[in-house]
């Protein structure tokens, strides 16, 4: 199945577009490098390229990733994301053995969401849509602890 290619910023679909639609929802979360001439580090609320190349070194260039949000043309967001760790996943998959989906999340925002707009994820569209891109992040990491 192909899948559209498009830049990490430009995108003119509304966050209730692209909840409804799985396809463009999973071409969100993208692989960003500190190079990236598409890229507009001032997008991600108090983020500088300096804190890039910190979380670059601390967790590897290769695990971020740029969530772009889209709720209208006058509102949107942009987070840093990194893939969780090990443990992180542990804690998650406890969490969901014992039906606590809220601590389940908070774990995953906690630890992988670097930089962004915090605030803006109390609206539940912003926060669904970053759970949803976690999610796709993780989906790797979930298949093995399900078989395990």
């Amino acid at each position: 199945m192909a899948t559209k290619k498009e830049t990490p910023i430009a995108n003119a679909e509304t966050l209730e577009q692209k909840v409804n639609n799985e396809e463009a929802a999973s071409s969100e979360a993208k692989k960003i490098r500190m190079n990236d001439p598409l890229f507009d580090w001032s997008k991600i609320h108090d983020f500088s390229k300096n804190d890039y190349v910190a979380a670059a070194a601390k967790h590897g260039e290769k695990k971020l990733y740029h969530i772009h949000i889209e709720v209208d043309e006058d509102e949107s967001y942009d987070y840093l994301a990194v893939r969780p760790s090990k443990s992180v996943m542990m804690a998650v998959a406890d969490y969901g053995k014992k039906e606590l989906i809220d601590q389940a999340n908070a774990v995953l925002i906690k630890n992988c969401v670097l930089a962004g707009d915090m605030d803006a994820l109390e609206d539940f569209m912003v926060y669904s849509y970053v759970m949803n891109n976690l999610r796709k992040i993780t989906e790797q990491a979930e298949t093995f602890f399900n078989k395990a």
